[in-house]
């Protein structure tokens, strides 16, 4: 059962990310109801049990984003808030390891995928990205892992 609730939390987030992905790749802003509707329903479901007995490490896994919304005040328009705010609300899915974890493949990702944009000529340095679809890519292969170890 374990398991299985690990596999849920990790959908619950890449639902989330996926429909912030959507709206950041087309617009990069992200609404403030969509963080807002499932960070709610992240703590909800932790604190009724929907998702095992997780509700005791719940915040841990909001201190990744919180670190990415500290670097967006002090780099000022380098990082999105928005991209903090979808990671906070992720990790109150799923826990502070795949928050980690989801920040590093995403941030590998970002910076692999625009180191090709700026060497074929596509971007510039210092052009900006939307990464909450790196966060979404991430999610996903996180919970296809999760799924492949049911």
């Amino acid at each position: 059962m374990r398991q299985e609730a690990y596999a849920a939390r990790l959908l619950a987030a890449c639902v989330f990310l996926w429909i912030a992905a959507v709206q950041d790749y087309k617009t990069q802003r992200i609404s403030v109801w969509i963080p807002g509707a499932f960070f709610a329903a992240a703590v909800a479901a932790n604190l009724c049990g929907l998702f095992g007995t997780f509700a005791d490490r719940i915040w841990a896994g909001a201190v990744p984003g919180a670190v990415f919304l500290l670097l967006s005040a002090a780099l000022g328009d380098k990082i999105g808030e928005g991209d903090g705010i979808c990671l906070i609300v992720s990790g109150l899915f799923t826990g502070l390891v795949p928050a980690v974890l989801l920040s590093e493949i995403a941030l590998a990702a970002a910076a692999l995928h625009g180191g090709i944009a700026i060497l074929t000529g596509k971007k510039k340095a210092g052009d900006r990205i939307a990464f909450v679809p790196y966060l979404a890519a991430a999610e996903s292969l996180l919970l296809v892992i999760a799924v492949a170890e049911l």
